[in-house]
């Protein structure tokens, strides 16, 4: 997965490179025992208990998403089954999914049946586009409204009881 920003001129790649055995470094076991969990089970509980957390969690996912523009999108599968009789009665329902999806996205998506072999092969591309700005907007909204300030109220008191 690849990040950009300033119209592509600067990017990182967000997957991690394979650390080699002699490179892990584990944490002293000593230090590992002070570590606290960063929220109770019982503010959790509270938190989800919300009246309306999801509903306004669902209008920000949803603002989010509205604003995303698909910029490139390809889909490739190859599916078969030992049967090619399976296969078929695999591939037809799927394949009509697939013309359909592919008309819809006006993006290319293929499926190509293996009768020779059972398989289930697949490669997605995905490039879109989201303006830092707009999530901003959104988490802004998000962040004053009634639902948040209780959220944030939970979890202040949940840390000063933990204090204490």
């Amino acid at each position: 997965m690849r990040l950009s920003w300033l119209f592509g001129l600067v990017h990182k790649d967000l997957r991690k490179a394979p650390e080699k055995a002699e490179e892990r470094k584990e944490a002293p076991p000593s230090r590992r025992k002070g570590r606290r969990r960063p929220v109770s089970t019982a503010a959790l509980l509270d938190i989800l208990g919300i009246r309306g957390l999801f509903r306004r969690l669902f209008d920000l996912a949803g603002d989010i998403l509205k604003k995303t523009t698909v910029s490139e999108l390809r889909v490739r599968f190859r599916a078969g089954l030992d049967d090619p009789c399976d296969t078929a009665l695999l591939i037809g329902p799927a394949a009509a999914g697939a013309m359909l999806l592919s008309d819809i996205l006006d993006r290319p998506v293929e499926l190509e049946p293996a009768f020779d072999e059972a398989v289930f092969e697949g490669q997605a591309e995905l490039a879109a586009r989201l303006r830092p700005i707009v999530v901003a907007a959104a988490l802004t909204r998000f962040a004053f409204t009634p639902v948040a300030a209780r959220a944030v109220l939970i979890l202040v008191r949940d840390r000063w009881k933990r204090r204490k």
